[in-house]
Formats: structure tokens, C-alpha cells, sequence
């Protein structure tokens, strides 16, 4: 896998801080790989470090609630040294939040990672009220996706790239219905389990709909109004459509690009025109400087093309 330092490089000045480091993101972008490199990283630092991934059974059977969490990463603390605590998924212990902020003060480094309906960036401040600092990672960029397939000896184009994304799986796939049946089965995830179960929708075919319609419109201009006359053109009404929006962005399924204010746009135009303005005047008067203090025989010049050419 290839090393994304653009979002280590940024966690990289807090590995000393008491803050806890959450890592989150929409799901399968990535955040364990990152976790993992950053515990390569502090180990070749000769630092001590703690990885517990609790989707795996060896942690999720002993570890179940914050108690035998905090009892257990305590009991792993050197005397002398600060251990470095890297927790994959940590949403799937009960009062993970308590253990967390049990631990930050002891001689510890926190870092998490954490994507579905129990661990959102909107709920940071309720659970860690303060003591954390978070980084949202996205999929690949074309640039990485590019590297992550040269790597495994593939290519992936623009086109493919435009179709079906960065999910750095997508690229491990062996073929073009294998990736599709991954996105629809991710899709599914993302829409039914950190969505629809989390905030309790009851208009699950409105919903569905709607957040088809959304995740279709990406890199395209749209507005409220045009998804509801594309639900009104189904036969379908919905009065909570800003609120159902809002679901969506909030597992980052979607991130929304502002337009640019057309009244702005006008005063940086204004503001360009001037200052091309001033620079052609500027640049006539050097011009004239130079011509003043040269002062060329121009009808020595005329006489030579005359010679020349006549």
C-alpha cells in the first residue's frame, strides 16, 4: 500500500499531544492502512507502541466495555516510557468515549479510527467534549490511485477513475463486475447501516431515491429545487429533504462545493480589469522613458531602408 503522507504529515506535529488523534472518513477510504503506517513509523522511532484492532477476535473477546479497555492498555504502559495506543474501530466498544478520556491522562498517545452511525464527526464534541483533534480522510486522488496500480501491476484510467472512484479495493478487483458488485454492496452499507438504521427513516424507498439521485449529481451543480422536482417527476413528495441531505454528508458520503458568490465573482473581475489597466499604464510610461533617454536617428534609419529596399 502506498504511504499517504498528505494526511500523515498533518498528524504527524500532534504524536506527542495528550489530544486524542481520531482518524475518520467514509467507509473503506483507508483510515487503517493509515493507522498502520503511522504505527510503523513511531516503531522505527524506537518508540512503544499499542495496536488493538477490534475487529478481530482475539481483542474483541477480551475487551468489551471501558473498563476492561482502560484495564487493559493500562496494564501495558512502560515506568518510563509514553506508549503510543493506535485503536482500529473503536466504536464497537461500549463507553469507548470514557476509556479514551481515562487514558489521555496517563503517559499515553491516543490515536482512532472510527466511520460508521456510532462514530461521526458530529459527534466528537458531544463524546470527547474538547479533547481530541480530528482528520477526515477521503479515497484515493487520481495521483494515488495511480501509484496504489502501478504498484500491483495494473492500470486504471481517467475513465475508470471518473467511473468508479478511488476506494483503493476497487483497484484489487479482477474485473469491471467485480467492482460493481463491491460499490453496490458498499453502497448498500453506507445507505442502510450508517444512514437509515442510525437515524431511524421510515420512507426508506423516498430515501434511497434521494440519495441516488445525489450521489449521481456528483461534480454537477444542483440545488434543493432540483431534487425535489426530480422526486416530484417519480410521483414521490418529501417534506424533510434538507434534513435527509444532511444524513448523507454526515457519514461523508458526499462533500459540497459552495458556488462562488456572483457578486464576488464581479468584484474580482472589476479588480482584474483594474489592475491590467494600471499595468499597461505602466508599461507605456517605461516606455517612453526608455524612448526619451535613447532618442534613436530615425532619419538615419529612414535613409538605410530606403538604400535597402527602394
Amino acid at each position: 500500500m502506498i504511504s499517504r503522507e498528505h494526511y500523515i504529515s498533518k498528524i504527524r506535529p500532534f504524536y506527542e499531544s495528550d489530544l486524542i488523534k481520531i482518524i475518520t472518513g467514509i467507509r473503506r477510504c483507508g483510515k487503517s492502512v493509515i493507522l498502520s503506517q503511522i504505527a510503523k513509523e513511531l516503531e522505527s522511532q524506537g518508540k512503544e507502541t499499542l495496536t488493538i484492532n477490534f475487529e478481530q477476535l482475539e481483542y474483541s473477546t477480551k475487551i468489551t466495555d471501558a473498563n476492561s479497555l482502560s484495564e487493559y492498555v493500562e496494564s501495558r504502559i512502560p515506568k518510563d516510557k509514553k506508549l503510543y495506543v493506535l485503536l482500529d474501530e473503536v466504536q464497537l466498544i461500549d463507553g469507548w468515549n470514557i476509556a479514551c478520556r481515562s487514558l489521555r491522562l496517563m503517559n499515553t498517545s491516543i490515536f482512532i479510527t472510527g466511520s460508521n452511525s456510532k462514530l461521526l464527526a458530529k459527534e466528537f464534541t458531544k463524546e470527547l467534549s474538547g479533547r481530541y483533534v480530528s482528520f477526515c480522510v477521503r479515497p484515493f486522488v487520481y495521483k494515488e490511485i495511480c501509484e496504489y496500480a502501478e504498484e500491483l501491476g495494473k492500470e486504471y484510467s481517467i475513465m475508470d477513475y471518473l467511473v468508479f472512484g478511488g476506494f483503493p479495493k476497487v483497484i484489487e478487483m479482477p474485473d469491471k463486475e467485480s467492482i460493481t458488485q463491491y460499490l453496490n454492496d458498499l453502497n448498500q452499507t453506507i445507505v442502510i447501516n450508517d444512514i437509515m438504521n442510525r437515524y431511524a427513516i421510515r420512507k426508506t424507498d423516498i430515501f434511497k431515491r434521494l440519495t441516488n439521485y445525489v450521489l449521481v449529481c456528483n461534480a454537477r451543480v444542483f440545488s434543493a429545487n432540483s431534487v425535489l422536482n426530480y422526486l416530484k417527476s417519480e410521483h414521490l413528495f418529501i417534506q424533510f429533504l434538507p434534513i435527509y441531505h444532511r444524513f448523507v454528508k454526515n457519514v461523508f458520503a458526499q462533500l459540497i462545493a459552495n458556488r462562488l458568490d456572483e457578486r464576488l465573482l464581479y468584484r474580482v473581475q472589476v479588480l482584474i480589469a483594474r489592475i491590467v489597466f494600471v499595468l499597461r499604464k505602466l508599461l507605456l510610461e517605461v516606455l517612453r522613458l526608455v524612448v526619451s533617454v535613447v532618442k534613436p536617428d530615425v532619419h538615419g534609419y529612414r535613409e538605410a531602408v530606403q538604400r535597402r529596399y527602394l
